[in-house]
């Protein structure tokens, strides 16, 4: 699963999530990029996938389902190294 990413995100007060996601996607971009010695070029395909989260039961659910990958990525990424995904957990393994 080296094509997409989860995340759980709740944007403050006035920001807006597509923001966010433009911010993420560009510097991830811009990043693997110069890594892989490419001046310009799409890494993402298509536009993110948003849904509303409305009580706690459907939060522990996304959570769950998250982590779940997570270790099931990580478990992969034992074996093989160098994806987005290794990128994306070794950056996010002090706050998950």
């Amino acid at each position: 699963m080296d094509n997409h990413i989860h995340l759980l995100i709740k944007p403050e007060q006035g920001q807006c999530l597509s923001d966010i996601m433009k911010w993420l996607k560009g510097n991830f971009a811009r990043y693997w990029n110069k890594v892989h010695g490419k001046k310009s070029g799409h890494l993402w395909g298509k536009r993110f996938f948003s849904k509303i989260i409305t009580d706690v039961s459907q939060f522990l659910n996304v959570f769950t389902y998250i982590d779940i990958i997570r270790r099931r990525q990580r478990s992969l990424l034992s074996q093989r190294t160098g994806s987005m995904a290794a990128y994306i957990t070794i950056c996010t393994e002090g706050w998950m």
